[in-house]
Formats: C-alpha cells, sequence, structure tokens
C-alpha cells in the first residue's frame, strides 16, 4: 500500500520541482501576484476536490486528487509564464 501511495504521490515532486522553479522565475521578473493568485485559485478549487476524493476513494484518492493539484498549478504558471516574459522583456 505504501510503494501504492508514493506512486500516486509522485505528481507532487514533479510538479512542486517544476512549480517552484516556474515561481522562480515570475519572481526574477518582479511578478509576485500571479504565481500567487494562481496558487491561491488551484488550492482553493482543489480544496473541495481533495474531500471528495477522499470521502469517495480514501487516501488514494487523497494522493491522486494532490498530484494533479500539484500538476495542474505547474501547467497553469508554464502557460502564463510566456504572456509575463512577452510584457516584461524589452522588444
Amino acid at each position: 500500500l505504501l510503494w501504492w501511495l508514493m506512486v500516486l504521490l509522485s505528481g507532487v515532486v514533479i510538479g512542486g520541482s517544476a512549480g517552484a522553479l516556474l515561481v522562480g522565475a515570475f519572481y526574477a521578473l518582479g511578478d509576485t501576484r500571479t504565481p500567487t493568485y494562481m496558487s491561491i485559485v488551484t488550492f482553493s478549487l482543489f480544496l473541495g476536490v481533495k474531500y471528495l476524493a477522499f470521502t469517495r476513494y480514501g487516501v488514494e484518492g487523497l494522493c491522486w486528487a494532490t498530484t494533479a493539484h500539484y500538476l495542474l498549478n505547474a501547467m497553469l504558471l508554464a502557460a502564463l509564464l510566456p504572456r509575463v516574459l512577452h510584457r516584461r522583456l524589452p522588444q
């Protein structure tokens, strides 16, 4: 069971690492609002998802929902970074 939970949580390592790098990129550009706002939005949305996943599927559901949260947050930050780069960098 522990092995399976670690597999389900593997996206936390990937999404968390990518998210930390992306947040650093935003901060280097002087944009602290975008990553903070994205984190607040994804955390708030996944609060309900995590609750429902846990009540329906137990700990495995919670692990899956946590992985999805971190991966989605990193993907949204990656999608927003080119827009911020385009606005901040000189032409």
